[in-house]
């Protein structure tokens, strides 16, 4: 599987929340749907839309069985996130990695 990234507006800083230790989030794709790709791939792909503009596709899925999961990994505690044309840097970030459950996903 692998995944593009397009973006129609910059992000702003209010639309990447900082999500600290204890806190809950919601998964931010809005829109998400499995649709046949024929044209370059021939595949199943997977789009979806954040609230900032950002269009997501992973991509490479057949019709089968998945066991899937999401990561989440960390390895800096000094951070440099772009609010707009410029960088803002923040310190004190989580290291380390957690995983959702595994569920399993059927594709016919």
């Amino acid at each position: 599987m692998n995944i593009l990234k397009n973006s129609t507006i910059t992000a702003k800083e209010s639309d990447i929340p900082l999500i600290y230790s204890g806190d809950n989030v919601d998964f931010w794709l809005i829109n998400t749907k499995f649709e046949w790709y024929k044209y370059e791939r021939d595949c199943i792909i997977l789009n979806g839309y954040s609230f900032y503009g950002a269009i997501w596709t992973f991509y490479g899925f057949k019709p089968d069985k998945y066991n899937i999961r999401l990561k989440y990994e960390n390895s800096q505690s000094i951070n440099k996130i772009p609010p707009g044309l410029e960088y803002r840097e923040y310190d004190g970030f989580w290291i380390g990695e957690v995983f959702t459950p595994w569920k399993t996903l059927y594709l016919t």
